[in-house]
């Protein structure tokens, strides 16, 4: 599938009420993720930056598209089989 700019609204409002109950780890399956817009990675970087705050840690699980895998790596974030997103902290380590 595709996460875009029209998924995006509804993706951070889901995304925010999840982070808000403040669990350990909120989980976003990617499985068969094809196109991931810009628009999105802006909610899931906003939504990183929240959840940290909140002391939750957010997973991406699945493995999606190459493209996808590249995008994200833009911004530091390592998708790998195991269920897990890695973020680079302000020193730059990453986590």
């Amino acid at each position: 599938g595709a996460l875009d700019a029209f998924s995006a609204p509804s993706l951070r409002d889901d995304l925010r009420r999840e982070v808000a109950a403040r669990p350990a780890v909120v989980a976003l399956d990617l499985s068969d993720l094809q196109f991931l817009g810009v628009a999105v990675l802006s909610v899931l970087v906003e939504m990183q930056q929240l959840a940290d705050e909140a002391g939750t840690a957010m997973l991406l699980v699945g493995s999606p598209a190459p493209l996808v895998q590249r995008l994200l790596g833009l911004v530091g974030w390592t998708v790998t089989t195991d269920p897990v997103m890695r973020s680079r902290d302000d020193d730059g380590q990453t986590q």
